[in-house]
């Protein structure tokens, strides 16, 4: 089975500040819209630059390191992403506690934040999208990320590779 992958990231603003008339007596009530700032990367593919051929999407429980040529996926067959490299990442910290760390993993690491760890704070969520050739390629040395959390929390996680 050959499974092909499409993928479209978006950052949509819907934020309108308003100043009453009274403030802007000269022109009267003023919307500020900043949708200027929504910004649109896609569609991503295998042929595009950056290029996008295997996606790993899971809820993950407890503290546990990805093992990026072995990502076991509840759906659909472990994903071995050998010579990609990871284009783009979606943390999002399930959690009512506490935060979540995400950093490389202390055998065979795979850097993303020039080796400092990244916190998702509670509720919160981060994307990280990296472009085209900048972080390493996944091999047997460079292949691991730790996401670490206690064992009642949990995190949505989507990770891009091309």
């Amino acid at each position: 089975m050959t499974v092909t992958v499409q993928a479209t990231i978006q950052a949509l603003f819907s934020i309108i500040e308003t100043y009453p008339a009274a403030d802007t007596p000269a022109i009267g009530e003023q919307l500020l819209n900043y949708s200027q700032f929504n910004k649109t990367i896609g569609a991503l593919t295998a042929s595009t630059s950056p290029p996008v051929s295997m996606i790993y999407a899971e809820k993950i429980t407890s503290t546990q390191t990805l093992d990026f040529t072995a990502l076991a996926r509840a759906l659909g067959d472990d994903l071995d992403t050998t010579g990609l490299k990871l284009q783009m990442i979606w943390v999002e910290n399930l959690s009512t506690t506490n935060v979540i760390d995400v950093e490389q993993g202390a055998a065979n690491p795979y850097v993303i934040n020039d080796a400092d760890d990244i916190q998702v704070q509670i509720g919160g969520a981060l994307l990280l999208y990296f472009g085209d050739d900048q972080l390493a390629d996944v091999s047997a040395t460079v292949k691991n990320l730790l996401f670490t959390m206690t064992a009642s929390e949990s995190a949505n996680v989507i990770l891009l590779f091309g």
